[in-house]
């Protein structure tokens, strides 16, 4: 490397080092270390070697979340370091002027690439924007983009025009005229910061749609397994059910940036377990209205229709019998989302109250039925496309008519949630 480039190098450090992170609230000292390999340009591009270096390296600096190094250590498999490597490469396309842009963070350790992105067919002239843009979503995801777009805007409209080789005219062509080279106006970089530093935010704790829910609609499949405990004046009934469950689920934006969301979901659960009553299918109907709170959270508040069953004994000599509950519930609860891992992971509680329910088995019909319970659901996304879920809840419900029942709910419910439609 050149002397001019390390100096050039040093000093895009140390602004580094002086400004505000990109809408980021947190100011400790990452633990992630990154070397950020020189990019791998065509031969049209190589004037511009170090405009292209100083956006990569200053948009990482800007994120705050791994402290740069200019050099990879040699032994790093055998250093306690969190060492990652960013790997750029802008190829030429067909058309003169356009570029292929990818981009990777490998965990050299692991010789394994942790994060990929790639664009196709990008105007010279939007290059070092397009640059600044994949490393940011490389490092914070699609949602902080979207939030920040225009004052991402705003720092490309500060980057140097890039000297890029016109392709050779064919023979024969007159040669265009010259123009007068326009006037370089000074510009501030940090004036164009201005208005990030007004929120810093952190962009995983903005007030953007959850990730789980960044698309439209989303299908999920389940593997249920269920016990309820029904005790009754005469008879305590431990019931063991196995269901296979279905889950559609949509939104809408209420506000503004996704500060508000309107959520509806469906699930029907085909029950497998045998019994000598036949066991009707469950099923549930949820409406939520999910708002930012704070930082990371995000509220959940709606009500949500359960259909389910058990089993129990109404009266002497009659036999075990098969009941239905249908009820409504008020539910509370609290969403966040974290990236831990590499891997993003959704986590969300709630607590239920039982506002009107209906039974229908014998003795019981017109009780009144009073109820409480808890609900947690956790999602992994183990690739681009699909979320490993987990939900555990119980529903507690207290039914007083001519009999007395007192049913025990528990589920625990495994599978696969596909977000799909349009972001």
């Amino acid at each position: 490397m050149k002397r001019n480039q390390i100096v050039n190098s040093c000093l895009v450090l140390l602004f580094g080092l002086m400004v505000l992170p990109l809408g980021h609230a947190q100011q400790t000292k990452p633990e992630k270390h990154l070397v950020v390999d020189a990019a791998k340009l065509p031969t049209d591009l190589v004037k511009n070697t170090e405009s292209i270096q100083q956006v990569l390296i200053r948009s990482v600096l800007l994120s705050q979340q791994f402290e740069i190094l200019f050099a990879k250590p040699e032994n790093v498999s055998d250093t306690k370091m969190r060492v990652y490597e960013l790997q750029t490469s802008v190829d030429p396309t067909d058309r003169p002027g356009f570029y292929n842009i990818s981009l990777k963070l490998v965990n050299p350790k692991l010789h394994k690439t942790v994060r990929a992105e790639k664009e196709e067919l990008i105007n010279g002239k939007r290059l070092l924007h397009t640059l600044r843009i994949m490393t940011l979503r490389l490092i914070f995801g699609e949602a902080f983009i979207k939030t920040n777009k225009e004052r991402l805007e705003k720092i490309s409209a500060e980057d140097p025009a890039l000297s890029i080789i016109p392709a050779p005219l064919p023979k024969g062509l007159p040669p265009g005229q010259k123009v007068a080279p326009l006037k370089d106006k000074k510009k501030d970089y940090d004036q164009s910061r201005e208005d990030l530093d007004k929120k810093p935010e952190s962009p995983s704790a903005d007030k953007a749609v959850p990730f789980f829910r960044e698309k439209t609609y989303a299908l999920g499949a389940y593997y249920q397994s269920q016990q309820i405990q029904s005790s009754g004046e005469l008879l305590d009934v431990t019931n063991n059910f196995t269901a296979l469950l279905l889950d559609f689920h949509t939104h809408w934006k209420l506000g503004s940036e996704g500060e508000s969301l309107a959520i509806v979901s469906g699930r029907y659960g085909r029950t497998l377990s045998k019994y000598e009553k036949t066991i009707p299918d469950s099923l549930q109907l949820v409406g939520l209205y999910d708002h930012h709170l704070f930082s990371k959270f995000r509220g959940l508040a709606g009500l949500r229709l359960d259909q389910a069953s058990f089993a129990n004994l109404p009266g002497l000599n009659q036999g075990i019998q098969v009941g239905t509950t249908r009820t409504i519930w008020g539910q509370l609860g609290l969403e966040t989302a974290a990236i831990f891992f590499n891997s993003r992971f959704l986590f969300s509680a709630s607590l239920l109250k039982a506002l009107q329910s209906k039974v229908d088995f014998p003795g019981a019909s017109g009780a009144q039925v009073s109820g409480q319970g808890y609900l947690f659901f956790g999602a992994y996304e183990f690739s681009k496309k699909y979320f490993l879920a987990i939900e555990m809840s119980k529903y507690i419900l207290s039914i007083t008519g001519a009999s007395s029942y007192s049913n025990s709910d528990q589920r625990l419910a495994l599978g696969i949630y596909y977000p799909l439609g349009e972001k």
